[in-house]
């Protein structure tokens, strides 16, 4: 699998799974796939089709916005940042990094490490500070 394929992957697989498509977001991964979200590890695909609802009741609206991404065979790393929205309509982003290994044109393992907190705001802070994604 060429750098340009990997990469489509990755960016397929994030992008469904921010869009809430699990299902789709699963199909490329591997069937023994394992999800590691801060330090918690999730192992096969119903385990994370779990994490992945509940992610979806904590945050309404989910995006990464990507910072670095850089490939070295069958491994993968991205830095970005992330922004939610909780039920309430405030609004938060925090830093984050993956790390992904391939296996056979698939996610076999996928780390994702965010920083400590979300800066969640009111409605009204993000109106005042102009924090209005656009």
């Amino acid at each position: 699998m060429s750098e340009k394929e990997s990469e489509e992957v990755l960016h397929n697989f994030t992008n469904l799974l921010m869009s809430g498509d699990i299902e789709e977001a699963l199909s490329v991964c591997t069937e023994d796939v394992v999800f590691r979200w801060m330090s918690t590890t999730f192992k096969g695909k119903e385990e994370i089709r779990h994490w992945s609802s509940e992610l979806r009741r904590i945050f309404k609206l989910i995006s990464l916005e990507e910072i670095k991404f850089v490939i070295k065979g069958d491994k993968m790393t991205h830095e970005f940042m992330m922004y939610v929205t909780v039920p309430d309509g405030r609004r938060g982003a925090t830093r984050g990094i993956g790390t992904y290994d391939m296996e056979n044109g698939k996610i076999n393992l996928a780390s994702i490490a965010i920083s400590t907190g979300f800066l969640i705001f009111s409605r009204e802070e993000i109106e005042r500070f102009g924090l209005l994604r656009r």
